[in-house]
């Protein structure tokens, strides 16, 4: 499995920086893979990537030698392109996925990313739509929401973009009227 998120993130974009030893999609790597593995937020991801049990994981699977301290390891994720990241992930998962989805419950939501709140980043605190298989416990994807009050067309959109074929949609019912909110 691995092998496989590592042929998919390899093709993620990113912009380069010069000057440090770390491979923005090396650490990218060990980031989703510290979430895949239950760490709850970026700190706590850094502190599971310090373990020698997962430094040595990653040497013989990327070929990562060289672990960046808690600060740069920030900075180098805010390299990542998110579209494509996004992208790449969603074409992982489909992977993971069974040939049909038919009869299986997709889970819209949306959630505020608190963490946001207080970043130089946002003028506001990110609020991100989720399509996510109940039965498979898998996110299918996830769309950033302009403004809270815009989930609905979001999640029109993340429909759209996911085959959901003969699966069954489950969302709040804000997401039931007619008209699309602008």
């Amino acid at each position: 499995m691995l092998k496989k998120l590592w042929k998919y993130i390899r093709e993620v974009k990113s912009e380069t920086h010069k000057g440090y030893y770390y491979d923005t999609l090396q650490v990218l790597f060990v980031w989703i893979c510290g979430t895949i593995c239950g760490q709850p937020n970026m700190k706590s991801c850094w502190i599971w990537m310090q373990s020698e049990e997962v430094k040595q994981l990653m040497r013989e699977t990327i070929g990562m030698y060289y672990f960046p301290k808690y600060p740069m390891f920030t900075i180098i994720l805010d390299k990542v392109d998110k579209q494509s990241l996004e992208k790449q992930f969603r074409a992982w998962v489909k992977e993971l996925l069974p040939n049909s989805l038919s009869g299986k419950v997709v889970s819209f939501d949306g959630k505020t990313i608190c963490s946001t709140a207080n970043s130089i980043n946002y003028e506001k605190p990110l609020h991100i739509v989720s399509a996510y298989i109940t039965e498979l416990g898998l996110t299918l994807g996830q769309l950033a929401v302009n403004d809270k009050t815009n989930e609905i067309p979001t999640v029109q959109q993340l429909i759209e973009e996911l085959d959901l074929e003969g699966t069954i949609i489950v969302a709040d019912a804000l997401n039931c009227q007619k008209k699309l909110q602008k």
